[in-house]
C-alpha cells in the first residue's frame, strides 16, 4: 500500500529497516516483494552507521546473513575518519566527504572508477570550507555539494533526517544541536496543516537540478562524439563543461553565486545546441 502511494508521489528511493537482520525469515519475504517489483535499484538499507574498527566482526557477521537471506536488497554503511569502514562486499560504499581529501581517497575513487556504486553524505560535520546543509551556511555551501558529487562521480546522497528537532522541542524555536551548529537534520518545519518548506529545502532542489543539467550534457556530448562533423561544437562543449571555476576542490568552491548560475546557464545553452546537431 505505501508503494502505491510512493509511486504517483515521485518517491525514488525507498530504505528497508536494519532490523530485518534479527528475522530472517521476514527479511526474505522482503526480498521477495522486492524481487517481484523490480525495486533493487531503488532500494537500500543502512545496515550501520559510523562503525569503530571493534564492532567490525560483528558487522561482517550481519552483513552475511542479510546477504544470504536478501540478496536483492543492497546494503550501505556510512563511515568516516582516517580508518574507514570499506570491505569488498559492501554493496554501496557511503563516505563522509572529507574521505576524499584523507588517504583514503584513491581506494574511493577506485571504486567508481570501476563502476561500483559509492554515495557520501555530511551530518554533523564538516564545518567550512566544507559544503554542507546547515542552516549557518549560505545557499550556495548547501547547492554546490551536487556539482561536487558529480564531479567525483558519486551516485547517491545520503542524509540521514530532514525533520528531527533537537531533544524533541520544536523547530521554530531552537534548531542548535550539540556540534554546536544549526539545522543539523531539519530540513522542513512541521505545521497542523503539514510539513513548511525551507530555503535549504529549495537550495537542495536546485542542486539536484544541476546534477540533472550534467547528466544530460554529458548524454549529448556521448552520443555527438559517436558521430562525426561536430568537433567545433565538442570543442565548445569541453569547454563549457569544465567545473574548475566553480568546483576546484571541495573546500575551495566559488562563494560567488553569479558564477554557479552562470556556469548552469552556459550548460543549458549548450544543450540545447547539441540536441539541434541531434536532431533532437
Amino acid at each position: 500500500a505505501d508503494l502505491d502511494r510512493a509511486d504517483p508521489a515521485g518517491v525514488t528511493t525507498i530504505s528497508v529497516p536494519n532490523s530485518l537482520v534479527a528475522y530472517p525469515e521476514q527479511l526474505q519475504q522482503a526480498n521477495a516483494f522486492v524481487r517481484k517489483h523490480d525495486l533493487t535499484d531503488r532500494v537500500f538499507s543502512q545496515v550501520a552507521n559510523e562503525p569503530a574498527r571493534p564492532a567490525w566482526p560483528r558487522l561482517m557477521e550481519g552483513m552475511q546473513i542479510w546477504k544470504d537471506a536478501a540478496p536483492d536488497i543492497p546494503i550501505m554503511v556510512t563511515t568516516y575518519g582516517l580508518d574507514p569502514f570499506l570491505p569488498d562486499g559492501l554493496d554501496r560504499w557511503t563516505v563522509h566527504a572529507p574521505i576524499f581529501d584523507t588517504v583514503n581517497n584513491t581506494q574511493v575513487l577506485e571504486r567508481i572508477h570501476s563502476g561500483k556504486e559509492v554515495w557520501w553524505y555530511v551530518d554533523q560535520t564538516p564545518p567550512r570550507p566544507y559544503g554542507n546543509f546547515f542552516l549557518d551556511f549560505e545557499a550556495i555551501e548547501h547547492r554546490v555539494l551536487f556539482c561536487q558529487t558529480w564531479a567525483l562521480g558519486v551516485r547517491g546522497m545520503h542524509y540521514w533526517s530532514v525533520n528531527t528537532a533537537p531533544n524533541g522541542g520544536s523547530p521554530w524555536d531552537n534548531l542548535l544541536d550539540v556540534t554546536p551548529v544549526n539545522g543539523d537534520g531539519f530540513l522542513l518545519y512541521t505545521d497542523a496543516r503539514g510539513p513548511v518548506n525551507s530555503i535549504r529545502w529549495e537550495c537542495i532542489r536546485d542542486g539536484l537540478e544541476d546534477y540533472d543539467y550534467l547528466a544530460v550534457f554529458n548524454d549529448r556530448r556521448r552520443k555527438l562524439l559517436e558521430k562525426t562533423g561536430h568537433d567545433a561544437l565538442l570543442k565548445r562543449a569541453a569547454t563549457v563543461y569544465n567545473l574548475g571555476d566553480v568546483i576546484p576542490s571541495l573546500v575551495d568552491f566559488t562563494r560567488d553565486p553569479q558564477v554557479l548560475l552562470k556556469k548552469r546557464r552556459d550548460i543549458a545553452h549548450m544543450i540545447v545546441e547539441m540536441n539541434a546537431a541531434l536532431g533532437m
